[in-house]
């Protein structure tokens, strides 16, 4: 993301560099071999994409390679992609569009929530499953970029969504854990539970938000974020992610982040995103461009 928006491009740009950078990253021996069963009979494997000469510094991290969990409708909407534009052609609104937009809040964007609907839709077809990531990018870019608190910016993604069609589960969902969250009932798992199983976009944003709009410390949201019987890697990544925003309230624990994997990696990373493109001869050969 951080390539395809390096020359601040007209709209295409990032859902196109995404696209074709996860075509890299799915062309390797190992996916082709992986990614066989969600194929679409008669299609053939994924086309095999080398990454060009001067790809950036990420490309030659093999550990960002490597498989992190994707959902096998995930896996075969992008088995058969073979345009850039196309959206995905199924019903799917799990939350894996959802645990990638995030990023897309720290980006210089006019229109995150629509740049965020582009980029689901290259797996997930139905609008509760991209509307979902994208009010997601819209929360994070709005505490980011308008200095607004947490439960402003929610009111700001939902009145975004709410100019999208398809949006009444995404835009439900996020009202019941404001409710919940205004309750004076205190946080609990058996709480949480009652926002969903978080198997889907719209009820892991409910669950995630739910414990960053209660949590007293970091690792309380984060402890409440997990201590459930569903979906819950997503939901603390979710309330992670919120928390992680507010750095004037909470801290992350340096006891936790001793044990992060690929640390350096992710802090180089946040940084290029939350700095922008310098357009310097040093900021290209790190980002060339897609």
């Amino acid at each position: 993301m951080v390539r395809a928006n390096g020359e601040r491009s007209i709209r295409p740009a990032v859902s196109d560099g995404l696209l074709g950078n996860t075509q890299i990253w799915l062309s390797s021996e190992d996916f082709q071999r992986r990614m066989a069963p969600y194929a679409n009979p008669g299609a053939g494997a994924v086309r095999r994409v080398r990454p060009p000469r001067d790809s950036g510094w990420r490309i030659g991290n093999k550990r960002l390679h490597a498989r992190r969990a994707p959902n096998g409708e995930t896996l075969r909407a992008l088995a058969a992609k073979r345009e850039h534009e196309a959206p995905a052609f199924n019903d799917h609104k799990s939350c894996g569009a959802l645990m990638r937009s995030a990023p897309f809040g720290f980006l210089r964007l006019e229109n995150p929530l629509r740049q965020t609907v582009e980029a689901a839709r290259l797996t997930h077809g139905r609008s509760t499953g991209y509307l979902a990531a994208a009010e997601y990018a819209q929360i994070v870019h709005e505490i980011v970029y308008a200095a607004r608190t947490p439960p402003e910016a929610i009111d700001v993604a939902i009145a975004h969504v709410q100019a999208e069609r398809g949006h009444g589960e995404v835009s439900r969902a996020l009202r019941r854990a404001v409710r919940l969250a205004k309750s004076e009932t205190e946080p609990k798992a058996a709480l949480t539970e009652t926002l969903g199983t978080a198997r889907s976009g719209d009820l892991a944003l409910s669950i995630g938000v739910y414990c960053a709009l209660v949590a007293t410390s970091f690792k309380h949201g984060a402890r409440l974020s997990v201590d459930h019987s569903g979906d819950n890697d997503s939901t603390g990544a979710i309330t992670g992610a919120l928390l992680g925003l507010q750095v004037d309230r909470f801290r992350l624990p340096q006891t936790w982040l001793r044990h992060l994997e690929l640390r350096r990696v992710i802090e180089a990373v946040a940084n290029d995103m939350l700095i922008g493109y310098g357009g310097s001869d040093a900021w290209f050969k790190r980002d060339p461009g897609g």
